[in-house]
């Protein structure tokens, strides 16, 4: 049995006490200890907004917003976004969306628990690596100094990049299952029971592919996996090694196989594309991650807030001595190396936690062209520094219960430093400023004005965008040369800043600069369907329908996938008049945006004014399903309704009372009225062969064929109408109505004269009728308009 002071360096996994209960009472106090540590660090962040990455992945990303958790719907949000594999995220942002909308709580606090799932396994992992035989650990309990550990990288302020950004889930969640599959190993290598430890195994393999599905860093795993069985199984042992090279090469090679079919066959082809958007080589970048990783040794080692931020400004290294640093930190990293090798032997956890931080750090800080420099990537990497740390501190100390005592204020320093950092990712606003202030570049800008348009600082968001502008438009003019997929990217985001930089100014009234911030946009980036459409709003808005349905069908042939824009397009058909091809935009929008409010109490309008009333019912409560306050909706489902009843009860008295033509020509009236004119010209026909001279119904088919452009035949029924009863005013009025149609101005104020002087006098309908609109700019109108102003009735006007 080990002492206090009794390293564990010899031994079967069975003596070091690797088959007692999993779970004791000390283990669970020290779970719940991790649990609320891990929340109240993290509770902070749940008012935090979506930010960069969170924009495409989850906001814009239509494809993640499922309606129903389905085989079909989860499969949709898993591989919505085709520039990397990594379903298992994806596909709980999908469940995040359906549960909570865009409510970013439910989103961090999903986070949340992975982080403290994490830490759970780590705590675990480090207490069965604590007692594996030559771990070196000089304790007779593994569990204080593997709770120790996994508390300190919890609280590590280095972490809450990975936890508080949401999309950065995709980090965490590997980093969860790469220690899970890590944990599983060491159950089962360590298990009695071999049914047991084949079922371990299986699920250790379930999970690490589950890391692969995470995140592609993860492909390391068969790495670290035959690492640790050398360094802890097999002592290092060389003809281990050398005896059984072939079932290693071919382990890592099925591996390998299976991550490429996953990642994808032109794996070459894809490195070679991740440097056409940089402005540095592969060279260039690897020189200087040398730099980056020992950045990253020094930021776990002092995290001071100073040096912690969303992006970071880090100079390429273009040769070994262009940068005085690159050379001295490639001869640290060697050193590191070396060390590592050196204290293999004597000190095996200590190295295994060296070589453990450059092995996982491989993939993202070497070859790929990736950004430079990222906190989040420190997630799994430190989390063996971690241990070694409380293992130096336990060795060191000669009090188990000091050296406790010391790791838990540093513990305590760091948490509150993550508590303080995790503050500021709560707020939108702040994060972005801090952002800003130590990163000079445009991007920050953008998501500062973002930020604060959310926030309702319209002003402020103005400001920040315009700045982010001006920086990419000076680099735009001094790059030149750089590299063409470069000089797009940039010019495509600051096509799409202009745009949302107009957007944010037309909603503080200032339309011509967004109408030029616009124009701007465009030539940054001609094909912005959303700078065309916002364009086509603006025309819409200024009565301009024709130049407003120009824009919607550039903006729809840059994408013809845009319900809004096919929304607006339909609305713009509307106001032309052309309700079928309305209808058909609407019927598209529906297509896309199956669950859009405005799409469904849009088309519920046009179907009522088309006469399709059940339809429209059908809308109109699809609509309210969505969103049940919206009074207009309710108000204009009641009217759809109640049309129904009447024309019901109107059929219904035609039938009861066929000789009774009042119902007929009722009934043709309400159907006239929503564009039902065949079915309305039979009513009124019906009805004038049991009444051929009445006034109603003469007026209403004179009506129904002016509205089907019959001017001649409904000119022939009103004038005879107005000739037999001369106090007929519908007769006049419609006759005015119909030569203000055709633009005979003439004729149209005659028979409106005439209509007052019989004693017309509804001014509203005269102010609003449509019909009437060619006739609005003439002298009598706009005389009559300013005698309604003074209060003289309609009959003073002789």
């Amino acid at each position: 049995m080990n002492t206090m002071n009794e390293p564990n360096t010899s031994g079967s996994a069975e003596d070091a006490g690797l088959s007692k209960d999993l779970f004791g009472a000390h283990e669970m106090i020290w779970l719940a200890v991790l649990l609320s540590v891990c929340f109240w660090l993290y509770w902070p962040t749940l008012t935090g907004p979506f930010i960069f990455d969170d924009m495409h992945n989850i906001l814009y990303n239509q494809d993640v917003q499922i309606n129903s958790v389905s085989s079909d719907g989860l499969m949709q949000a898993a591989f919505s976004n085709p520039d990397f594999f990594r379903p298992l995220p994806m596909a709980s942002f999908g469940l995040n969306y359906y549960f909570h909308g865009l409510n970013t709580k439910g989103y961090h606090l999903v986070n949340i628990c992975i982080h403290f799932l994490t830490g759970a396994f780590l705590f675990l992992f480090f207490r069965q690596m604590f007692m594996l035989p030559f771990s070196g650990v000089k304790m007779k309990h593994a569990t204080l100094p593997a709770a120790l550990a996994a508390l300190l990288w919890m609280a590590h302020p280095v972490q809450t990049q990975s936890v508080a950004y949401i999309v950065q889930r995709m980090n965490a969640m590997a980093g969860m299952f790469f220690v899970l599959t890590l944990l599983l190993y060491l159950y089962a290598r360590t298990s009695p029971d071999k049914r047991r430890a084949h079922i371990l195994f299986g699920l250790g393999v379930l999970s690490a592919f589950c890391a692969l599905a995470s995140k592609e860093n993860t492909l390391v795993l068969p790495v670290i996996i035959l690492l640790m069985e050398w360094f802890f199984f097999r002592d290092l042992s060389k003809s281990w090694l050398t005896g059984n090279w072939w079932k290693i090469i071919l382990g890592l090679a099925a591996f390998g196989a299976l991550a490429w079919l996953a990642v994808g066959e032109d794996a070459v082809g894809m490195l070679s594309e991740t440097y056409a958007r940089r402005e540095f080589s592969m060279w260039e970048r690897v020189m200087t991650e040398w730099r980056v990783v020992v950045w990253y040794l020094s930021l776990l080692a002092a995290p001071l807030p100073s040096r912690m931020t969303l992006l970071h400004d880090f100079p390429v290294s273009h040769s070994l001595f262009s940068n005085w640093q690159t050379l001295p930190a490639l001869g640290i990293i060697i050193a590191l190396v070396v060390l590592a090798v050196a204290l293999a032997k004597k000190e095996r956890l200590i190295s295994f936690a060296i070589l453990w931080f450059f092995i996982t750090l491989a993939i993202e800080s070497s070859v790929i062209g990736l950004e430079l420099v990222f906190e989040h990537r420190l997630y799994v990497p430190s989390m063996m520094l971690a241990a070694a740390l409380v293992v130096l501190a336990f060795r060191v100390i000669a009090k188990p219960m000091a050296a406790a005592l010391l790791i838990l204020g540093v513990t305590a320093a760091f948490g509150w430093s993550a508590y303080e950092r995790n503050t500021l990712w709560g707020d939108g606003v702040a994060l972005m400023q801090d952002c800003a202030a130590k990163f000079h570049d445009a991007r920050p800008y953008y998501n500062l004005g973002h930020t604060q348009m959310i926030a309702g600082d319209l002003q402020a968001a103005a400001e920040s965008y315009k700045k982010g502008l001006q920086i990419d438009e000076l680099w735009l003019n001094s790059h030149s040369d750089a590299k063409p997929l470069r000089v797009k990217l940039v010019q495509h985001r600051t096509g799409v800043s202009y745009t949302a930089y107009s957007a944010i100014l037309y909603e503080m009234g200032n339309t011509e600069e967004a109408v030029q911030g616009y124009y701007k946009a465009l030539t940054f980036k001609p094909d912005s369907d959303l700078a065309l459409n916002n364009l086509g709003l603006i025309m819409a808005k200024n009565g301009k329908l024709r130049e407003a349905v120009d824009y919607y069908q550039k903006s729809l042939a840059a994408n013809p996938q845009s319900a809004e824009t096919l929304a607006n397009m339909g609305d713009a058909q509307v106001a032309l008049g052309n309700l079928e091809k309305a209808k058909g935009f609407y019927t598209q929008a529906l297509s896309m945006a199956p669950n859009s409010f405005q799409v469904h109490a849009s088309m519920g309008k046009l179907l009522v004014n088309l006469g399709e009333f059940q339809q429209g019912v059908d809308h109109f409560t699809a609509a309210l399903a969505i969103d049940h306050q919206d009074q207009e909706t309710q108000n204009d489902l009641l009217l759809a309704l109640r049309i129904i009843n009447e024309i019901e009860r109107l059929e219904d008295a035609i039938q009861i009372r066929p000789n009774q033509p009042a119902n007929y020509f009722a009934l043709a009236k309400l159907l006239g009225r929503y564009n039902k004119a065949d079915r309305a010209e039979q009513l009124c026909l019906q009805g004038l062969e049991k009444a051929p001279s009445d006034p109603n119904g003469l007026n209403q088919l004179a009506k129904i064929r002016m509205d089907q452009g019959r001017y001649g035949e409904a000119e022939k029924l009103l004038l005879e109408t107005a000739r037999v009863l001369e106090e007929n005013i519908p007769s006049l009025y419609n006759l005015a109505c119909m030569y203000a149609r055709q633009n005979k101005k003439q004729e149209a104020v005659k028979y409106l004269k005439a209509a007052i002087d019989k004693g017309f006098g509804s001014w509203e309908l005269l102010q609003t009728d449509p019909d009437m609109a060619n006739i609005r700019d003439t002298e009598f109108f706009r005389d009559l308009m300013r005698q309604q102003a003074g209060g003289t009735s309609a009959t003073d006007m002789g």
